[in-house]
């Protein structure tokens, strides 16, 4: 990656289509995806990581936990609420705005609407132009 960073897919049992559509998106970026883990070698695995990008999941606020800068992506839910609250190097991105969020469903109750814009304003793009200045100023120095 730009950074030298190298990108760990982890997937939990039933996403196995999504980890092999993100390995085919990293392309030139040397990552790979984690084996199945347990809960012991998930936080291992996370706390050997200098950054984790994640959803509201368990992984991310383990990361949080772990003191790993922590990037934490929120759709349905709301961010102010869900955080990692217990880490000071946590960035919440989410999209401000919609009079439907949180709705904290994991299907959208819009979607004859075809409304989805939590999740498809959540592109790379948006959260890295989020991300990149915060990542910038918590990633260890000899990443910098």
């Amino acid at each position: 990656s730009e950074f030298g960073l190298r990108p760990i897919i982890l997937w939990g049992p039933g996403e196995e289509p999504a980890r092999d559509e993100m390995l085919a998106g990293l392309k030139d970026a040397d990552g790979f995806a984690a084996p199945p883990t347990r809960i012991r070698e998930l936080a291992v695995l996370i706390s050997l990581t200098s950054t984790f990008v994640g959803g509201d999941t368990g992984p991310t606020h383990l990361a949080g936990l772990l003191g790993i800068p922590t990037v934490a992506i929120f759709g349905a839910s709301d961010g102010a609420r869900n955080h990692p609250w217990h880490s000071t190097k946590t960035l919440v991105v989410d999209v401000e705005g919609l009079a439907c969020r949180p709705c904290w469903k994991t299907q959208c109750p819009l979607l004859e609407e075809r409304h989805l814009a939590c999740l498809t304003t959540l592109t790379p793009n948006h959260v890295g132009a989020k991300a990149m200045p915060w990542l910038m100023n918590h990633l260890p120095a000899y990443l910098k």
